[in-house]
């Protein structure tokens, strides 16, 4: 009888009924700027934490232990089909760090082997197999990380790090701010003060995020803001739909501001962030039965495609939700969109199959035809005889 209350009060079952429930996310294309591709082929390596046989045998972590040769499965066939390695390596519990914490030291230890490392949480799954780092635009060497961002900021479960000395020199300075500004403190359920968990603390803590800093003095703040800018100029944020999506949005309601966060087919990773214990067991049960199932079977078809994924150059923040509707909004979005997309050399719309980018060229054309560009002759003899009539 208190198991059947227990699994009432689990949300996770209620989750997965909306997710069956739900109508898939209708997000057309997930768009990051692109930059000048680096011709010469990168060596990328996978890394992921993976729980230590003692968690394993822990009763909390029982629901899950049947599932993790499910999800190493899964990166390891994503590994194997663009010849990427993988590296799975066993978390570590001190004294003075928990487990996660370890992930900094491992990426040290192996870093220096590769020019690029795509570090995987656990409970993060591949989506989209087909999906190459390189061909769609991931590797960007004009930074040493690649992150999205959630609506609490910088999320570590996934991401890419460069080789170089700054990279190195900030994993080795997150790890020992766990003990130096005691950043690893564990805190009580009834007075939980710092934000986030785990060496997530000492990213948002070093690049002085919003909602690291709003908490004022209650926690440990890092008050030398030329080196927190510095950070973050080292870091490339991409949309969550991009590297990161949530199975689950923590809203039920759809807004803007979240469009990109909930998984859509296509996407390349899921993560199953923020969620604990039985409720992660069941909607991870759901992410490799539902998700992570496809995306092997696709791996067959030997074709490299990008998904949901479109790169577009140089382009000016855009409201994603632009992208998403029927039609365009009206206003100057309409005008800089339109005008962005007929142009643009990397151009992912047929203008033949939209009939507002029609539209837009032919009032283009228009105006150009009844407004023609005077010749230099045309202009000689117009001064002329303006100069004559004065």
């Amino acid at each position: 009888m208190f198991a059947l209350i227990r699994q009432w009060f689990n949300y996770g079952w209620w989750y997965v009924i909306w997710l069956g429930k739900n109508p898939k996310n209708e997000r057309r294309v997930c768009v990051i700027q692109s930059h000048t591709p680096n011709l010469q082929r990168h060596k990328i390596g996978i890394l992921s934490l993976v729980p230590s046989v003692k968690e394993v045998t822990l009763s909390r972590f029982a629901g899950l232990a049947a599932m993790n040769e499910e999800a190493i499965q899964n990166k390891r066939q994503y590994a194997k089909r663009h010849d990427y390695d993988l590296h799975l390596v066993e978390a570590e519990t001190t004294l003075e760090r928990p487990a996660p914490w370890s992930k900094l030291k491992r990426l040290a230890q192996v870093l220096p082997s590769y020019d690029w490392l795509l570090y995987l949480d656990g409970d993060a799954l591949v989506a989209n197999a087909d999906l190459d780092l390189e061909l769609c635009g991931y590797i960007d060497d004009r930074y040493d990380i690649i992150m999205a961002q959630d609506w609490g900021g910088y999320n570590t479960g996934v991401f890419l790090i460069k080789n170089s000395n700054f990279s190195l020199s900030f994993l080795h300075q997150m790890y020992d701010a766990a003990t130096t500004y005691n950043l690893a403190r564990k805190e009580p359920w009834y007075n939980h003060a710092m934000p986030f968990e785990y060496e997530q603390r000492a990213l948002h803590f070093f690049t002085r995020s919003k909602t690291w800093t709003k908490k004022g003095q209650k926690i440990p703040q890092y008050y030398d803001k030329a080196d927190a800018k510095n950070i973050r100029s080292h870091i490339k944020v991409l949309p969550q739909c991009a590297i990161n999506s949530y199975l689950v949005r923590p809203r039920f309601h759809y807004d803007t501001k979240h469009s990109n966060a909930q998984f859509a087919q296509g996407d390349f990773i899921v993560h199953l962030a923020g969620h604990k214990a039985n409720n992660k067991a069941i909607l991870f049960r759901y992410a490799l039965d539902h998700i992570a199932a496809q995306s092997q079977s696709s791996i067959s078809k030997q074709t490299s495609t990008c998904g949901n994924l479109v790169s577009l150059p140089n382009l000016k923040p855009i409201n994603p939700a632009l992208l998403e509707k029927e039609t365009q909004p009206r206003g100057r979005h309409k005008r800089h969109l339109s005008h962005h997309l007929l142009h643009s050399p990397h151009n992912f719309l047929n203008s033949s199959s939209s009939p507002q980018l029609r539209k837009a060229k032919k009032r283009k054309e228009k105006k150009r035809n009844t407004n023609p560009i005077p010749s230099e002759d045309e202009k000689m003899d117009e001064n002329i005889t303006l100069f004559l009539f004065r």
